[in-house]
């Protein structure tokens, strides 16, 4: 059976479950999906772990811009095939938190190749990468104190960026003035850290109908809701190596994100501050050492908001 096909059939059996409710509340994640049943998570991983692994397929589900079919990819995907030359195109597909916790949860973390991708994205603008980075090392086997350092001087970046973007020439506050000034970096310039907003044409969604041979499925719930809006087809027997709609939307090594900007009502220097948080406190919780060595890189950082985050929340977690 060709990709598209299983697609069909995958996207049959997740409309059971479809939850209108679910879906008007993903507006708390930040940028929409194309297209959006409103499955809940404990249905959809239980549904994508009943699939086979396969790691082209789920790279093919991936680039479809339905809720779903992305996060499915998530379970299906075969972390020992996760290449840093995949990076970028797993990459494009982190769209809003939800995307980028599952993705932690799921994948990420249990990658053979996750130190590497860790370096990459920790270090790149978008916080959704850096979030979805930290996560996942908060929860890999691979977990090392040697993590921290680049953490916390992500919240640092960010936290300053921020404050720097924020405060208007000539109305900076006396409060902003202090904690800018604290700070051990102020040389972020104004408008430094934003989205990748260049997009390809490789990296847009693309509007395709499924195959012919599978136009007698019914997928289409609504007009409104047509999910081939949203597909990109397969042509059958078509892998990822030789079938262009499943191609990086990146150039290969390529570190930073291709995709369209994401709006995410969590400012970014905060989502970063959650993502260091679990990652401080995982490692913490290591041993006494490492504690110590938390603490210490922890007390690093200065009084901006995002910075104040992170004391507030290692001061109840680490309590001794």
């Amino acid at each position: 059976m060709d990709y598209t096909s299983r697609m069909v059939a995958l996207l049959r059996e997740l409309r059971r479950e479809r939850n209108g409710a679910v879906a008007d509340s993903m507006r708390y994640y930040g940028t929409p999906y194309g297209l959006n049943y409103g499955v809940s998570l404990p249905t959809l991983r239980r549904i994508a772990r009943a699939e086979a692994p396969d790691h082209g397929f789920a790279r093919y589900l991936y680039r479809q811009d339905v809720r779903e079919l992305r996060l499915a990819a998530l379970h299906i995907a075969c972390p020992a095939c996760f290449t840093p030359e995949e990076f970028p195109a797993w990459a494009a597909g982190i769209v809003n938190s939800e995307i980028a916790e599952e993705a932690a949860f799921a994948l990420l973390s249990r990658a053979e190749a996750f130190p590497a991708l860790f370096s990459a994205w920790i270090a790149s603008p978008d916080a959704l990468l850096q979030y979805a980075a930290l996560l996942a090392a908060a929860r890999s086997p691979r977990l090392t104190a040697s993590w921290v350092a680049p953490a916390v001087e992500a919240v640092h970046r960010n936290a300053t960026a921020e404050a720097t973007v924020e405060t208007p020439a000539g109305a900076t506050t006396e409060a902003t003035a202090a904690a800018i000034s604290a700070a051990a970096d102020t040389s972020v310039a104004p408008g430094a850290f934003v989205f990748d907003t260049s997009v390809t044409e490789a990296s847009s969604p693309e509007v395709a109908t499924l195959a012919p041979g599978n136009s007698s499925v019914d997928v289409t719930p609504s007009a409104a809701t047509a999910p081939s809006a949203a597909i990109v087809s397969a042509a059958p027997g078509a892998s990822p190596a030789s079938d262009p709609h499943v191609a990086s939307p990146c150039a290969a090594g390529q570190q930073v994100s291709c995709r369209p900007a994401a709006q995410h009502p969590v400012p970014a220097a905060r989502l970063t501050a959650q993502g260091a948080v679990a990652l401080l406190a995982a490692v913490a919780a290591q041993n006494e050492e490492n504690r110590q060595a938390v603490l210490r890189a922890a007390g690093s950082l200065g009084k901006l908001p995002a910075e104040d985050y992170v004391h507030e929340e290692l001061a109840w977690r680490l309590e001794a």
